[in-house]
């Protein structure tokens, strides 16, 4: 995330919430960002909850404007 950059920073919190609830079952309103410390501590609880019991598979594409994209295209459950 880059909060120096004013019009870009509302664009990288809406991403990065949307990947997280992609990776952690929750509500939409369970991942949202209040601040870099409480988002700090909102990733590690994810983590934590996740360790072990998944895998991604990750989708990557290049948007337009040359940025990189993202997105969860199937969660597999680790057994």
């Amino acid at each position: 995330m880059q909060p120096q950059n004013d019009r870009a920073f509302g664009l990288q919190v809406h991403q990065n919430n949307e990947m997280l609830r992609a990776l952690w079952d929750c509500e939409k309103d369970d991942v949202k960002f209040t601040g870099f410390e409480d988002y700090a501590d909102l990733v590690l609880d994810i983590h934590e909850d996740i360790e072990g019991k998944f895998e991604y598979l990750l989708k990557k594409e290049t948007d337009d404007k040359g940025y990189d994209q993202f997105k969860i295209e199937e969660v597999f459950e680790v057994e």
